[in-house]
Formats: structure tokens, sequence, C-alpha cells
């Protein structure tokens, strides 16, 4: 499997664009800004779709461009414990880079602790990691 890795502007946050072997789709481990404008033309020269779009928690800095993938077709997954911040991110405000404007997501898939889900022919454990945000996860 091919694992593309984006550090991206303002903060540094990663995405992580998995591309499998032999297959047509693709997905993508948070989606921090510019997140779209990077992996899309990875996206074409691969000549996949991004399948789907699994967030680690819900911080404005992981979910800024999530719109911009859904709208491309990506399913949104990601824990219940951060919906708040998902469907209404410019709550966090106070603690972005100023300038900074994000679109609300509307999550797919709420996962849960211990679901295993199989994407693109990837299998993911889900595991619950709270702390640094309430829906906190890990994709094993």
């Amino acid at each position: 499997m091919q694992i593309v890795t984006y550090p991206l502007p303002p903060v540094g946050t990663n995405a992580y664009l998995l591309l499998p072997p032999g297959r047509e789709e693709a997905v993508l481990v948070d989606a921090p800004p510019q997140a779209w404008a990077k992996i899309a033309p990875q996206l074409k020269t691969s000549g996949r779709r991004l399948a789907a779009l699994l967030l680690t928690h819900g911080h404005w800095d992981h979910i800024a461009d999530a719109a911009v993938c859904q709208a491309a077709g990506a399913e949104i997954y990601a824990h219940p414990g951060d919906r708040a911040w998902m469907e209404e991110p410019m709550v966090q405000e106070p603690f972005m880079v100023p300038g900074v404007e994000i679109e609300p997501v509307s999550v797919d898939h709420f996962i849960k602790p211990g679901q295993v889900l199989e994407i693109a022919g990837i299998r993911f454990e889900v595991r619950h990691v709270p702390g640094h945000a309430p829906g906190s996860v890990l994709f094993y």
C-alpha cells in the first residue's frame, strides 16, 4: 500500500492519503486546510476517487477540508464525541488561526470503539483514545 503524507499549513497538521494496490478508490485520514488541493492531483494521476475520509477527531485543523472532500464524493467517518465541533466548526474560532473559515461537516458514519471498517479493501479497527478531544480515535 502506498501512503502519502501531507504536512499542511497553517500548523503542520498531517493528512494521510492511502492508496491500496489494484483499487480505484483511495482513503484520506484527516483533512487539514489545503488537503483537497494537495490530494486532488494525486488522485487524478493515480486514476482514483476518494471513497472515504476518516477523521481522527474534530479539531478545526483536522476537519477544515472535510466538506470539500465530501462534495467530491467521499463518505465521512468520525466519532460522535466531536459531533458538535464538526456540525458547528466555527465554535472553535478562538483557537483557530485568524482568517480560517470552515464549512460544517455532515458525518455520514458515526463510528464506535471496536468497530471494524472495510473501505477500499482496507480493514480498519476503530479504537477510541479520548483525551486530546472527546472523540479522538485511531484507526488500526
